[in-house]
């Protein structure tokens, strides 16, 4: 493989084996060989922002595969801006407590950029809009983020326009502030500007 050439990959976050060894989500980056790629993904657990929260207790414990062999997030190959060396996007699993049956949900992190939701303003003068960092009329939206937004949000209609996604009241223009902005903080994680929302 030259230098020139970037794979795409899903790495894996576990924890320790001794302490029950669960999965605590993925992050999809670029890098030029799985050596490069368990670094950087490494270094972004151990420095992100949001913090790592035991999400993974050692480098060796990262487990990388090819994101095209990786049903589970075919999609954003086609989504995610996967043209450059760098961490992409990270998907991170959580469980209601207490509740063994229930799947786990992923809450998506995308570095060093920031979402922002908004109500009104040109055009959408009675419905939130929520333009999602990464992502614009190049890099569109992965509809399975759209979906779960909206199950989180039954009284709305939620709709994924590629570069950014409205959404509506039912009845049209109904608000509710704290409402949508817990459900897109769940799905997008904690990195959105919401302005005057609360």
């Amino acid at each position: 493989m030259s230098n020139d050439q970037k794979t795409v990959y899903v790495v894996l976050h576990r924890s320790d084996p001794r302490v029950g060894g669960q999965g605590s989500g993925y992050t999809i980056a670029v890098a030029r060989n799985e050596r490069m790629v368990r670094e950087m993904v490494w270094n972004y657990l151990v420095n992100k922002p949001q913090g790592n929260n035991g999400q993974c207790d050692r480098r060796d414990l990262l487990q990388v595969e090819l994101l095209e062999e990786f049903s589970l997030f075919s999609d954003l190959y086609f989504s995610l801006p996967l043209d450059s060396v760098g961490v992409k996007c990270e998907y991170a699993l959580y469980s209601t407590e207490g509740d063994e049956d229930e799947a786990p949900s992923m809450v998506a992190y995308m570095p060093h950029e920031m979402t922002y939701l908004r109500f009104g303003g040109g055009g959408h003068e009675r419905e939130y809009v929520l333009n999602v960092a990464g992502h614009d009329s190049n890099d569109f939206i992965p509809q399975l983020l759209n979906n779960k937004l909206q199950a989180l949000l039954p009284n709305f209609h939620v709709d994924n326009r590629g570069s950014r996604i409205e959404i509506i009241g039912k009845p049209f223009g109904s608000r509710d502030d704290a409402a949508v902005v817990a459900a897109v903080k769940q799905v997008f994680g904690q990195n959105v500007d919401v302005g005057d929302l609360r």
